[in-house]
C-alpha cells in the first residue's frame, strides 16, 4: 500500500510540474523578460535623447507608438512573424534596412529573441 502511494504521489508532483513549466515557458513579461533586452542592447541608439529611427525602446508607451517611418513596430493583433521589431531582430535579412541590433554579431540570443515573439503573440501586453 505504501508503495502504491508513494507511486501516486511522484505521478502527481510530475503532473504538477510539467503544468508549472508549461505555463511558464508561455507566460512572457514586457516588464521582466522584454524590457531588460531593450535596455542591454538598444538603448545605447534607440534611448530618449534622439532615438535612431525615431523609435525608442526605453519603455512601453514608447515602442507600442513606434516611430514615424513605419508607424508601430509591434502589432499586438498580427503574428509576430509580421511584427516590425521581430522581423529586424530575429530575420537575417531583415525585409528591410539591417538587422539590428546594428553593433551585432553577436545579435540577440535565440533566448531574447523568443521572449519578444512570445510577449507579440500573446498579445504584447503591458505586463
Amino acid at each position: 500500500m505504501e508503495h502504491k502511494n508513494l507511486i501516486s504521489s511522484l505521478i502527481l508532483l510530475t503532473s504538477l510540474l510539467l503544468i508549472s513549466c508549461n505555463q511558464s515557458n508561455n507566460e512572457v513579461s514586457y516588464t521582466f523578460d522584454v524590457q531588460p533586452t531593450f535596455n542591454s542592447r538598444c538603448i545605447g541608439c534607440h534611448g530618449n535623447l534622439e532615438p535612431a529611427a525615431g523609435l525608442c525602446l526605453t519603455n512601453y508607451d514608447s515602442l507600442m507608438t513606434g516611430n514615424s517611418n513605419n508607424g508601430p513596430v509591434v502589432n499586438p493583433e498580427s503574428k509576430p512573424k509580421y511584427s516590425i521589431l521581430y522581423q529586424k531582430v530575429a530575420l537575417n535579412p531583415p525585409p528591410f534596412g539591417l538587422r539590428m541590433p546594428m553593433d551585432g554579431p553577436p545579435f540577440l540570443t535565440n533566448q531574447q529573441i523568443d521572449y519578444i515573439w512570445r510577449w507579440i503573440y500573446n498579445g504584447a501586453k503591458d505586463n
